[in-house]
């Protein structure tokens, strides 16, 4: 029997055993070195393939002693360490900080990002790192290899990000060392990575979506209709799965310790096909509102789907039956867009930008036009999902070389 994979049960470790494998829950180095006890602690052997009920008693085993071990920590006298790790553990479980309050993929990247750090200058105190320590941090990010290997500019920068949210946490809860870094790193850039100049086209849209319906995939077809024409995330179309402990309401059974939120349902599109969505991005409650009567490209896929299969969510994978999980269906359209005969450079992501771009080219610029059917706050964000502005400033130039020429003298 192959080694049990339990995703996001905190402390699990797995032990072989001569009848299968010894599923372990493994308490903090650091905290046992408090006096935390015992150090670890088994929840039982298994010599099959685990259940769903077993997996989810798993997580919950794990989560229950994660609990117990914060709550000894908890009952510790606080003595702040002043290191960076210190910093990091008081961000990660201080319940009035930012970090609580993320959604679950981004408090995921930024669990990733925060490892590194730690294994980077973890040990350092606050009060010994200036702007050279975090110039060294960057380059360290940016080039993992060293001065010749690859270079990863858009982590580099998120991880300087990353540093940026752990000072302003210990700025904002008075934390020595914090108000001066912060202020340090208010003052210094670093430098991203170029933006994307990708863009879908109509025609590989309609594309995609042939070859989708060639392929027995017509609820990609109908993914790629809906995103590229109401301009919508992926995450609004498809919905994302997350851990059971997450806040939110599904209607979906749950599957493997997950739950399925923020996906369009049916129950939000009336029998006048007019759709009110909350957006996913949204923590201001803004919504995805539109009559989808005027996307005949939308209905056409719509109009597939018989009326007893129109509840629930909206996007349904073909294979499973169950809404789509983000990586397979990222394998799955790849695999429909190639054999639609579509640059590997343009991606799913770029749906949005394709759509967003037609419409500013199609009202003759109008950004606020633009910036409202996108759902953004200002006419900046918009400009930045515009593919076109290389010809348009080309097409100005020309203008410009031709208004001379009538009026020279």
């Amino acid at each position: 029997m192959d080694k049990p994979q339990v995703a996001d049960a905190v402390g699990l470790a797995w032990r072989p055993r001569k009848e299968g494998w010894a599923a372990l829950w493994v308490a903090r180095h650091d905290i046992v070195k408090k006096g935390f006890t015992p150090s670890t602690r088994q929840i039982g052997v298994f010599a099959a393939p685990l259940t769903a009920e077993q997996e989810t008693g798993l997580r919950k085993a794990c989560s229950e002693f994660q609990d117990e071990m914060y709550a000894f920590v908890g009952g510790q006298p606080k003595v702040f360490a002043g290191t960076v790790r210190a910093l990091i553990d008081a961000y990660q479980t201080d319940p009035y900080s930012r970090y609580r309050k993320m959604r679950y993929r981004s408090r995921k990247h930024t669990d990733a990002l925060l490892r590194q750090i730690d294994a980077k200058i973890g040990w350092r105190q606050l009060s010994t790192i200036g702007a050279r320590e975090f110039m060294e941090l960057y380059d360290k990010f940016r080039f993992p290899e060293g001065p010749n290997g690859r270079e990863l500019i858009s982590t580099a920068h998120a991880a300087m990000t990353a540093m940026r949210m752990l000072v302003s946490y210990g700025t904002t809860f008075e934390i020595d060392g914090c108000a001066k870094l912060k202020g340090l790193l208010s003052t210094m850039e670093f430098e991203t990575a170029k933006a994307r100049t990708e863009a879908m086209t109509l025609r590989q849209c309609e594309d995609i979506i042939a070859a989708a319906h060639k392929m027995g995939l017509p609820s990609i077809a109908l993914a790629q209709a809906l995103q590229f024409d109401l301009r919508a995330r992926q995450k609004d179309i498809i919905g994302e799965w997350v851990p059971t402990s997450e806040p939110g309401i599904s209607g979906v059974a749950v599957y493997h310790g997950r739950k399925w939120l923020r996906g369009m349902r049916w129950e939000e599109i009336s029998s006048t096909m007019e759709l009110d969505h909350l957006i996913s991005k949204s923590r201001t409650g803004k919504r995805l509102q539109r009559s989808l009567k005027n996307y005949p490209m939308v209905m056409t896929e719509l109009d597939r789907i018989p009326a007893e299969k129109r509840t629930g969510p909206v996007v349904v994978c073909d294979l499973t039956n169950r809404p789509w999980v983000q990586n397979h269906f990222r394998i799955k359209w790849r695999e429909v867009a190639t054999a639609a005969g579509v640059p590997n450079a343009i991606k799913n992501m770029d749906s949005r930008a394709g759509g967003i771009t037609e419409t500013i080219e199609a009202t003759g610029g109008n950004l606020e036009a633009a910036r409202k059917e996108a759902e953004h706050s200002n006419t900046r964000t918009t400009e930045g999902y515009s593919r076109r502005k290389q010809e348009s400033v080309t097409d100005t130039a020309a203008k410009v070389l031709d208004f001379r020429a009538k009026n020279r003298g």
